[in-house]
């Protein structure tokens, strides 16, 4: 018997072969008691942003991506961080939406959001199942670059364009 073992087997009497379990009884009740805890915390974890969205806590949509965003950071050959209160917002009310850089309209009209489940192909990236799983399309424009979105609390994610030829962009805004 090693080191290890004499912790959790002592015997209950000199020359006997009886073996008292001292220490793996009281391990065992707190096992008991920690599978339901155990439980209940994977069915919180199973439940969660996942299973309400595509890889967020919200499945993007007008109502939910309504409001003012501003961007915070873009991704492409490099990365830019951008502080708040830089002038490059977008805002959705309904349908519509109004882009804005320094105060000045750049782009406006209606948008819309479809599944499209092709992000990995055109962004030529690997993408995990059901992340960037809807595009939004700007003024009904089907034959525009494919624009993925995503919502996840606060930020909004826009990703288009082949990263694999130094194309592609993700554009992270955040809610004001």
């Amino acid at each position: 018997m090693d080191d290890n073992e004499s912790l959790f087997l002592k015997p209950s009497c000199r020359g006997c072969n009886v073996i008292k379990l001292s220490v793996v009884i009281p391990e065992i009740a707190f096992m008991k008691n920690m599978v339901p805890c155990f439980f209940l915390f994977l069915v919180f974890v199973l439940a969660g942003c996942n299973k309400i969205g595509h890889g967020g806590c919200f499945e993007p949509n007008s109502k939910s991506m309504e409001g003012l965003w501003e961007l915070r950071k873009a991704n492409s050959m490099l990365v830019s961080d951008y502080p708040p209160g830089n002038g490059r917002t977008i805002r959705f009310t309904g349908n519509s939406y109004e882009k804005r850089e320094n105060g000045q309209v750049i782009q406006s009209g209606e948008f819309s959001i479809v599944n499209d489940a092709s992000a990995s192909e055109s962004t030529c990236m690997n993408i995990a199942p059901g992340q960037f799983a809807n595009r939004i399309i700007y003024d009904n424009n089907m034959n525009a670059q494919k624009v993925f979105v995503q919502l996840t609390g606060d930020q909004l994610i826009f990703m288009s364009g082949c990263f694999a030829l130094d194309g592609g962009v993700a554009l992270t805004y955040v809610r004001q």
